[in-house]
């Protein structure tokens, strides 16, 4: 009896779960595909349920299917349990309940500055951390899809009801030029200088932070060369400008960590630029102690790293961080 009572709540379980995808995607074969089973299975569990329900879910002759009054009210019930079930699993992932599985994303900047450092001090609060590198655009594009739980991004904020944006620091802009090459002492220099110091432009690929930052300075395009290169790594653009291949304005953190750092002058950008805004962007659901503990965290590295690499190197670097002191600043 206790076999036969197991075997019908384990049908239970996936035949509702087979119907779920069958009434969402509006076809047998369709989600015979995704769920990697053929479209005779698929029937023959949907035929099995609908007698043990004594009606039927689907209007078999309408193109494409559709459910019946009552498949339809057993969707939205089923579907809304999942989606419950869903949440609960999201607090005890994301709240401490028991230790967190933590996904972060990080642009390549802040990855290759304390991706190691951010590792090794969350090791103790979290079960698991995964960590991935991309442009700003597809990190924010994995947090609404759900795939990321937090990401440090240097785009613009976006609005949106699923996101909560905390201001970690603002971080200055540098101009890049071939160790040696002949170009003004004097700083910052102008964007006439810039425009005709002989040397190609190097500019960040359109789905960087860096390009979306440059469109939204206001007449930028117009000033910038019109002969450039087109990159989407900034080490990569440290690699160029060593070379001597071009010129390029991007943030200073990764070049203490460029293997030709030497090769590299640094000079001040000009004052139009301003300075970029770093954000650490988390879901709506996820912890706010993780969330400050992450903010703090990331701060302390990047200062600590500027003041020890940077700050030896290019001392007039210190005075333009500017970091957000007393926990994250809500946006």
């Amino acid at each position: 009896m206790t076999a036969d009572l197991k075997d019908f709540s384990g049908f239970y379980t996936r035949s509702c779960e087979i119907f779920i995808v069958c009434a969402r995607l509006k076809s047998f074969s369709a989600a015979a595909e995704v769920l990697q089973t053929s479209q005779s299975s698929i029937s023959q569990t949907i035929k099995r349920l609908e007698n043990s329900l004594c009606f039927n879910l689907f209007e078999r002759e309408t193109r494409p299917l559709r459910t019946t009054q009552e498949g339809e009210a057993l969707y939205k019930k089923l579907s809304l349990d999942a989606e419950q079930n869903r949440r609960m699993v999201e607090l005890f992932r994301t709240r401490n309940y028991l230790k967190p599985v933590l996904d972060i994303g990080l642009i390549e900047s802040a990855a290759s500055f304390c991706g190691a450092e951010l590792t090794q001090a969350l090791d103790g609060s979290v079960g698991q951390l995964r960590l991935s590198v991309e442009t700003s655009d597809k990190l924010l594009m994995s947090l609404m899809e759900r795939e990321l739980d937090m990401a440090v991004v240097s785009v613009p904020e976006v609005l949106s009801p699923s996101l909560q944006w905390n201001l970690l620091f603002l971080e200055p802009w540098v101009v890049l030029f071939p160790k040696g090459y002949p170009i003004p002492s004097h700083d910052p220099l102008s964007w006439e200088e810039l425009q005709l110091c002989g040397l190609p432009f190097i500019y960040h690929g359109k789905y960087t932070a860096n390009s979306r930052c440059f469109n939204a300075i206001k007449g930028f395009e117009r000033r910038a060369p019109a002969n450039k290169f087109e990159l989407d790594s900034n080490f990569m653009i440290y690699e160029f400008v060593s070379q001597g291949i071009g010129w390029s304005i991007t943030q200073p953190q990764g070049i203490s960590l460029f293997r030709c750092s030497s090769n590299i002058q640094v000079r001040r950008a000009p004052a139009e630029l301003g300075k970029r805004k770093v954000f650490l962007v988390a879901r709506r659901n996820c912890s706010e102690d993780l969330q400050a503990k992450v903010c703090r965290t990331i701060k302390g590295i990047i200062r600590e790293k500027v003041e020890d690499t940077l700050g030896q190197s290019i001392p007039w670097l210190l005075k333009e961080f500017q970091f957000v002191s007393d926990g994250p600043e809500r946006q």
